[in-house]
């Protein structure tokens, strides 16, 4: 044999005539880290779909898998949770600036200027909805949910209205 034979086969892990020796550490590796099926796996580093079972039971792969999506569903959820804190503080801070402000203002209006008040009282208003993630398409379509369940209301107690028929010897009692 050459010694490029050697070598080559050294690199490709090849023992005897045409026996591959899987890496299987770096098979599990990719198999925990997911997104790859175990046929596809098997088939990529040229194993057997059967071998690479083996080795998946034998070694409890499954259960590392898991751990590491686990692991991984904890750190996208603390990213986000993270990324919400950060914003509602923003909201936070951008509100009582907003307030400071408005208090400022409130505190210089004379009497006379009912109007500079309501206008305040507008953007207060607006504050509060856009802080309870409202918009006026919310708040209209709210207020017709409500006017229709009252109208349904007097519906209902139209049709259950009673009737009294006191007989003409009993009417002298009724009064």
């Amino acid at each position: 044999m050459s010694p490029c034979f050697f070598i080559l086969a050294w690199k490709n892990h090849t023992y005897g005539k045409g026996v591959v020796m899987a890496d299987w550490a770096k098979i599990k590796a990719e198999y925990i880290r997911g997104g790859i099926s175990t046929r596809k796996l098997a088939e990529k580093h040229g194993v057997s779909y059967a071998t690479l079972r083996r080795h998946c039971e034998k070694e409890h792969w499954v259960e590392h898998e898991r751990k590491n999506n686990a692991a991984k569903t904890r750190k996208i959820v603390d990213a986000c949770a993270t990324r919400e804190a950060k914003k509602a503080c923003k909201e936070i801070e951008a509100a009582t600036m907003l307030l400071d402000k408005l208090v400022e203002a409130i505190t210089g209006i004379q009497p006379k200027e009912l109007d500079s008040l309501y206008t305040a009282a507008s953007v207060l208003q607006k504050i509060k909805d856009a802080k309870k993630g409202l918009t006026d398409l919310d708040l209209q379509e709210q207020e017709a949910r409500i006017a229709k369940l009252r109208r349904e209301a007097e519906r209902e107690d139209a049709e259950k209205s009673i009737e009294i028929v006191v007989p003409p010897e009993l009417r002298r009692f009724c009064q």
